[in-house]
C-alpha cells in the first residue's frame, strides 16, 4: 500500500504537469515505461481495484456487521493552490478524470499556517484520524504555490479473527533484547509459512482473501540482515517458498506511526534532481515552479 501512496504523490499529479527532461528523469527514477497518460490511467484503475477488493470483503460479512467501521478504504488525492494561481486546463482535467479531485485554493502567501492546518485537517479526516499533523509546523512557507497530497487509509479485518478469549498479557522481546509486557493475540490456523536459518514468516489473509499481511520474524541477531533482504525481489522470493502449515500464532497488538519523512534526499540519490531546482512544470502553470518538499507519513 505504501508504494501506491508514494507513487501517487510523487509521480502522479506532479508528473502529469512535468515536461521535457524533468519528466524523463522522474519516469526513469520510478521505472515507468508506459506513456504518462497511461500512468495516470493506471493510478485511476488501482484506486478502483482496491475499492473493489474491499467491497468484495465487505459483502462477505453478515449484514449486521456491515457498518462503516468494519472495513475502510480511503485513497484520496488532494491539491491545494495559491489563490489566483493560473493553472493549465489539461492539468485540471487530469486531476479530475484520473485522480478524482479538483483544486482547493488557499492563501499560502498571506496565511501559510492557516493553509497548513487546512491540509492537516483534511488528511486527518480522510485517514479516520490515524494520521495527525501530517505537515509539521513551518512546513508551509509564503512562497509555496501548490501542494499535492495523497492520503491512504485501509482497515480490513482478519479473515479468521483472533478470539478475544485467547488474548492476554505476554512478554515481547525488543530489538535491543530487552523485554516488555504486551497484549498478545493467539490462535491456531493453517497458513502459508516459510522458515530459514534467518527468519520465520507467515501470511495472514485479510477478509475476502484478496489482501494479506506477511509477518516476518527474524532470528535472534539477524534483524538488520533480514530487513535489508526484503526488497521487492526478496519479498517475492520469500512468498514463493510458502507452504501451507498448521501454526500456533502469537501476535502482539500494535500500532505505530512514523514521523513526517523528507523524501527529497532519497529521490535525489536515485537520480531525481531537476524537479527540485530548475525543473519544467509548465504543464501545471505557465510560471516557474520547483518542488520544495516531498514528505511522507505512515
Amino acid at each position: 500500500m505504501e508504494p501506491a501512496a508514494l507513487s501517487c504523490t510523487s509521480t502522479g499529479p506532479v508528473a502529469a504537469g512535468a515536461r521535457g527532461a524533468t519528466l524523463d528523469e522522474m519516469r526513469q527514477v520510478l521505472h515507468f515505461t508506459l506513456p504518462q497518460p497511461k500512468i495516470d490511467e493506471g493510478f485511476n484503475w488501482l484506486q478502483a481495484e482496491l475499492a473493489a477488493r474491499v467491497a468484495e470483503g465487505l459483502a462477505m460479512l453478515p449484514p449486521a456487521e456491515r457498518d462503516a467501521s468494519s472495513m475502510e478504504l480511503d485513497f484520496v488525492t488532494l491539491a491545494y493552490a495559491q489563490d489566483e494561481l493560473i493553472l493549465e486546463p489539461p492539468f485540471l482535467d487530469t486531476l479530475s478524470t484520473q485522480y478524482d479531485t479538483g483544486i482547493r485554493f488557499v492563501d499560502f502567501a498571506g496565511d501559510p499556517e492557516g493553509a497548513r492546518q487546512a491540509i492537516n485537517d483534511c488528511v486527518d479526516y480522510h485517514t479516520s484520524h490515524r494520521i495527525v499533523d501530517f505537515l509539521p509546523p513551518e512546513a508551509i512557507g509564503s512562497g509555496i504555490l501548490l501542494v499535492v497530497v495523497n492520503a491512504l487509509n485501509l482497515a480490513v479485518p482478519w479473515e479468521v479473527p483472533f478470539e478475544e478469549s485467547s488474548t492476554g498479557q505476554a512478554s515481547f522481546t525488543k530489538l535491543d533484547d530487552s523485554t516488555m509486557a504486551v497484549t498478545m493475540m493467539r490462535h491456531m490456523q493453517s497458513l502459508p509459512y516459510a522458515a530459514t536459518a534467518d527468519l520465520q514468516a507467515a501470511a495472514l489473509p485479510l477478509l475476502g482473501g484478496k489482501l494479506e499481511a506477511v509477518i516476518v520474524v527474524p532470528a535472534q541477531g539477524r534483524f538488520h540482515d533480514v530487513e535489508a533482504s526484503l526488497d521487492g525481489a526478496g519479498l517475492e522470493s520469500l512468498r514463493s517458498s510458502f507452504v501451507s502449515t498448521f501454526l500456533a500464532i502469537e501476535l502482539p497488538k500494535f500500532r505505530f506511526t512514523s514521523e513526517t519523512l523528507d523524501l527529497i534526499p532519497a529521490l535525489e540519490a536515485l537520480g531525481m534532481a531537476m524537479a527540485f531546482g530548475g525543473g519544467d512544470f509548465s504543464g501545471i502553470s505557465p510560471g516557474d515552479m520547483v518542488v520544495v518538499f516531498v514528505q511522507h507519513k505512515t
